[in-house]
């Protein structure tokens, strides 16, 4: 349910890019415009419709997709967002490379350092990162192979998959930190000082090395931004789709109801927390306070009355 989020962040983002709304300070901007993070969980703050809307028109792209047959949904939609995937990196490598500082980066991004192999946490972020890139574990890489006519080489195709996914991602770190080598040259520090990872990279560092291009922001704020887009929904279609298989394989539903439910529990995922905090509520002032108790007052209470609601 997280990664719809982190999908409709990079919504938001495509749209703010038309006009480079996050400004000079981004982390600022990130943090306090677009999320108004607060300090607590408690704590609710303000009411963003942005960060409402954005998931239900990720979970609805979603749900027109994988809700059709197999052929005319998820094959007709990989069809498109693949190529035009690789084509938007394409463009963005292209772009990083005319950039000043290009190569000191992507010099620090090829350059290995064979002393960190001895550090078990990067054979940690090493297989956490193909885990994750690779959906292992996620059963998508077995409801997809399900719908494979026999005879199919699984072996090979495979291999294939795994040599495509981690060249998209050795591409894609061509453009990523070219532009941070560009960034780091115009703000006089080394490579080193600007890199970050995760939601860090994409919504604050990199909107910064937009901001600082000599040229075309808009564009490459564009392409960036509907890279990540393409690339979180198509993955989205694949988790859904897994979810989806598994409810019609064992419980025999049709296509629309599993894909219902599963879109269901994925945007009752993202509304539960402030259903619950709710004090309005009776049921909910009793909430139990420990985590072994809340456990199993939310397994045999609410969330049962929600599955019989969406299934019955």
């Amino acid at each position: 349910m997280y990664y719809p989020v982190i999908i409709s962040w990079a919504l938001v983002y495509l749209g703010k890019s038309f006009t480079l709304d996050w400004g000079a300070d981004t982390n600022a901007y990130f943090f306090g415009t677009v999320l108004q993070l607060t300090g607590s969980p408690w704590d609710l703050g303000g009411f963003q419709f942005q960060i409402l809307i954005s998931p239900l028109i990720v979970w609805g792209m979603a749900w027109l997709i994988v809700s059709k047959d197999v052929v005319s949904g998820i094959e007709k939609a990989n069809r498109i967002f693949m190529p035009l995937l690789w084509a938007l990196a394409v463009v963005l490598v292209a772009r990083a490379l005319t950039l000043d500082g290009a190569l000191s980066g992507i010099n620090w991004y090829l350059q290995p350092d064979f002393e960190r192999l001895l550090d078990h946490n990067v054979w940690l972020a090493a297989y956490g990162q193909i885990f994750f890139t690779l959906c292992l574990g996620s059963a998508t890489m077995i409801a997809y192979s399900s719908y494979l006519p026999e005879g199919t080489d699984i072996v090979n195709n495979a291999f294939i998959v795994s040599f495509a996914n981690c060249a998209f991602s050795f591409l894609m770190g061509f453009a990523v930190f070219g532009t941070l080598g560009y960034m780091a040259a115009t703000t006089g520090q080394d490579v080193g000082d600007v890199v970050a990872s995760g939601i860090g990279l994409a919504f604050v560092v990199f909107p910064k090395a937009l901001s600082l291009l000599p040229g075309l922001k808009v564009p490459t704020a564009v392409v960036f931004f509907t890279c990540l887009v393409v690339a979180g929904i198509s993955s989205l279609i694949s988790m859904v789709e897994a979810f989806a298989a598994a409810l019609m394989d064992k419980f025999g539903l049709g296509r629309a109801r599993a894909v219902n439910v599963t879109i269901g529990l994925g945007l009752r995922g993202a509304l539960w927390r402030p259903r619950l905090l709710r004090e309005d509520r009776p049921e909910e002032r009793a909430r139990p306070r420990s985590r072994r108790a809340y456990a199993k007052w939310v397994k045999n209470g609410m969330s049962n009355r929600f599955f019989a609601e969406l299934c019955g």
